[in-house]
Parts: structure tokens; sequence; C-alpha cells
């Protein structure tokens, strides 16, 4: 249903947006996912005709909405402050995109009746937004953009505003909302556990590019360079150099490790950064593969598990999750899964915007 093509964009002379190019399917939902500043919000602010790119398209089933001014394309956003009007009550807010569309007054109040028993605020039509509570607000925002049945529904940071308590309560909220909608969503989010939890589709952004793109568990399972990974919270990290090719043995920091999780294309006495995605504690005399004694450093119960930190062979620091307790100092026998090391050029990343 969408598809955008080569956006890019500048700010005070510096690159923004290098290039940036998805689509959208009609049942989906997709998430990018971005640090603060990484023009995430200015895409969707681009879509929906609030800004103009520089150069690129944005076509909606098959129409360029280049000169489609933003109250013509039908699509709903919601804004990180929820830009809720003041001055008006809870259901006059629901109801102003209505009233946009000349919506006959008993069809209006029989929609705004609807979404608000859709988010669970039906008790609240003439409370005013000023005394609405930050998890209220937030309902009543979302509430005002599926109003007038979106084609597309935009949702910019919508959790941003929220303790980590309400956050966690309101996006099991968002994702039964979303579900019932049965919309297109492009959800913009910093967080990488909000992205997860709500999203078909995942798209990571960085230096003005769209740098991988998939399922959640596929993202998160192999990310494309070393910076993603680091981006998404996997951290165990080393590097290496590459001294046999058949089978792949890469030597590092704690000793030779087996790998079969490559692309190949290394050669030998290449230095490449290893990604490591497991880490298992062995049973005592244990002598697989790519084993290493370890010492635990530090743990942090976590309600359920332990996070365990761990010198490996004196050496490499690394974080595992056990489902018991370790006492600090405890020496342990370790093994990384020739399958869980993933091998990248070093520095390999996506090139930068040029100016």
């Amino acid at each position: 249903m969408l598809k955008v093509t080569g956006l890019e964009k500048h700010y005070e002379g510096k690159p923004l947006l290098c290039g940036v190019s998805f689509t959208l399917a009609a049942d989906e939902t997709a998430c990018l996912l971005a640090r603060s500043g990484g023009g995430k919000s200015t895409i969707l602010r681009i879509i929906a005709g609030l800004e103009q790119a520089e150069s690129g398209q944005v076509i909606w089933d098959g129409q360029d909405l280049t000169d489609i001014p933003p109250h013509r394309r039908g699509f709903g956003f919601m804004f990180q402050d929820y830009a809720l009007f003041p001055h008006l009550n809870v259901f006059e807010n629901v109801a102003f995109g209505l009233r946009v569309q000349k919506l006959p007054p008993e069809e209006l109040r029989e929609r705004v009746s609807e979404v608000l028993e859709m988010v669970g605020m039906e008790s609240f039509y003439e409370r005013s937004v000023i005394d609405l509570s930050g998890g209220e607000k937030q309902r009543i925002a979302f509430a005002r953009a599926i109003a007038p049945s979106p084609k597309l529904l935009m949702l910019d940071e919508p959790m941003g505003a929220l303790d980590r308590t309400l956050r966690d309560q309101l996006l099991k909220d968002l994702q039964r909302l979303l579900d019932v909608t049965d919309v297109p969503v492009i959800y913009v989010t910093h967080d990488q556990e909000e992205a997860f939890a709500v999203a078909d589709r995942i798209m990571i952004l960085h230096d003005g590019h769209v740098v991988q793109s998939g399922k959640p568990q596929e993202v998160y399972s192999h990310p494309i360079n070393i910076w993603t990974a680091s981006f998404l919270g996997l951290n165990n990290q080393m590097d290496g150099k590459v001294s046999s090719l058949d089978p792949l043995i890469v030597d590092t920091p704690i000793g030779p490790l087996h790998i079969r999780n490559h692309a190949g294309g290394l050669l030998a006495g290449e230095r490449v950064d290893l990604l490591v995605t497991d880490i298992s504690v062995n049973q005592a005399g244990s002598e697989a593969p790519n084993s290493f004694s370890a010492e635990v450093t530090a743990q942090r119960f976590l309600g359920r598990d332990y996070q365990t930190s761990l010198l490996v062979a004196n050496t490499w620091n690394a974080v595992i999750t056990l489902d018991r307790f370790l006492p600090v100092g405890e020496q342990i026998l370790i093994t990384i899964p020739p399958v869980s090391i993933y091998t990248y050029t070093r520095g390999e990343t996506h090139e930068n915007c040029q100016e």
C-alpha cells in the first residue's frame, strides 16, 4: 500500500535522510527503530505531508502524494506529545477529525462513542483533557487518530512520555488496539523492547539509511553488522584474526574459536569482529569445542533469572542470563557453540551520508 523511495533531507546543512526507501503492506505494522535524532519522526512527517523531502517519493496505492496536502491524504498521526487541544474536552478532541470530514452529527456521536469504548474511555466524554493522566491522554490521542478511519496510522514515540510501569501496561492495550483497527501502521520508537512487542517488521535506521529490515526475531538473531548488534543490546563481542578457512577458526584474546556461522568471503589473516549470541555453562569435566574457564564477577536478579557477568579466560568480559544464583568469584566452565558466533569484516557498517 505504501512505497517510500529515495527520501533525502538535510537540516542546517547536514544530511539527515540519505535515500530512505521501504514499503508497507496493507495489513502490516512496521516499526522504524533508531536512536533519538536519527530522522525517524521526520520520515513520518514527510509521509503525512507535514514536511517536504528534498528528493524522493511517497506513493500510496500507486498514487504519488507529492502534491497532495496533508488533510487530503487520509492518514492518522499520533504525535509524541499527543498534541491534544487543551480548550476542548475529550469528546471534542476525538471528534475533531470527524468534523473536518463533515460527518453528520448523529454519525459523529456514534463514531466518537465507538472509539472511546474501544480505548476504555467511554465515561470521559465531558472531561477536560487538562485533567487527564499521561496514560489517559495517550488513549485519547489514539482515539482521535483512529476516529476518522484513516487509511494509514502513524504513531510517533507513543510511549515516550510514560513511566516504565505504565508503559508496559499500555503496550499490551496498544497491541490489542492495533489488531482491531485493521489498518497498516508505522510505529516510531527508540526502544527495542517496545518495537519487538508491537511490530510485524522492524526497520533499523542508522546514518540516514534503513540498514536492516525484517521480522523482529530475524533482526535480533541475525544483525547485519556489529553496529546493529550493539544497538540491539547484543554486546558479547570481541575481535579476532582468521587463522584457518576450512574449518573456519579465528584467533581471539581468549583463544582459537571454531565458527560455523559465516557467509564466506573471508581471507586468512583478516581481522574480524565477532558477535557471540549464546554461551552455555558446562557440567564439570566437559571438553566441548570452544570451552573456556570463566569467573563470575557480578550477578543481578531480574525477577526470575539472573544477569550474570563473567570474565572469560582472564581476558574477555561477557554477560549471560542464568536461572540460578552463582556466587561472585566462582570458577565455572563455559562453551561458546560454533553456530552462535557471527563474523563481520572489521569496521563493517553502512556508508555514512555524504554531504
